[in-house]
């Protein structure tokens, strides 16, 4: 089967849906919480989304490391 290259103009919609499924996705692992660090990172270089996500997903991610923290200690 041959491969198809997206234009940026076909690939920008599905790179929207793939961030904001990991920005809302729960976190479950260390992979989970790299995930939505680059996610976050690529954000940080972009500026903020005008939905929010990004915001929650923050606490989500700080929320996450709190337990982690807590359940090593």
């Amino acid at each position: 089967m041959a491969q198809q290259e997206l234009s940026e103009e076909e690939g920008e919609p599905l790179l929207e849906d793939c961030e904001t499924f990991i920005l809302t996705h729960p976190i479950h692992d260390h992979a989970g919480a790299a995930r939505l660090c680059a996610v976050l990172s690529n954000g940080f270089r972009d500026g903020p989304r005008s939905d929010g996500l990004d915001l929650d997903a923050m606490t989500r991610l700080q929320e996450w490391l709190q337990q982690r923290a807590s359940k090593d200690a």
